[in-house]
């Protein structure tokens, strides 16, 4: 389970292992970044009517400057390394797709064990608009379930 790797935020176990920041890195940084390397020569060209989008599911624990309060560094951690992995796509790729960063909120799941501000469907939905919201003019951008930006 994601329990075992640190993938929950919150404060760090006492002893962060090598085994653990690996696993993290693994599932929260490069298996996006192998997956959007298997899509995008799927993605199609870019031409008047589309203009390609990858969506990445990041985390406002992953922001540097947002990180007030510490700890979760496996987790944390891994997730600013996909912020940089997005932000690398986005400039290698820039005339042929559109890369944006998603936070999904605090959500009422597992991972938050039930104690989020939000519903998953509110979450979903709100993470398709700001995906729809990306079009040909919208630059690189790391944003929330409401479409606000975050602070890098």
């Amino acid at each position: 389970s994601w329990r075992n790797y640190n993938l929950k935020p919150g404060p760090a176990s006492p002893k962060v292992t090598k085994e653990v920041m690996l696993k993290t890195f693994e599932i929260n940084a490069i298996a996006p970044l192998l997956v959007a390397q298997h899509f995008v020569p799927l993605m199609g060209k870019r031409n008047k009517l589309l203009y390609p989008i990858i969506a990445f599911m990041s985390s406002k624990v992953g922001s540097v400057d947002d990180n007030g309060s510490g700890g979760a560094y496996a987790y944390r951690s891994s997730k600013s390394a996909l912020n940089n992995i997005a932000k690398s796509i986005s400039n290698d790729l820039a005339d042929e797709i559109r890369v944006v960063l998603l936070h999904p909120g605090y959500v009422r799941t597992d991972m938050t064990s039930g104690k989020g501000f939000i519903d998953v469907d509110e979450s979903a939905s709100g993470l398709l608009n700001a995906i729809e919201a990306t079009d040909a003019n919208t630059g690189f951008r790391f944003v929330d379930f409401k479409a606000n930006l975050i602070p890098w």
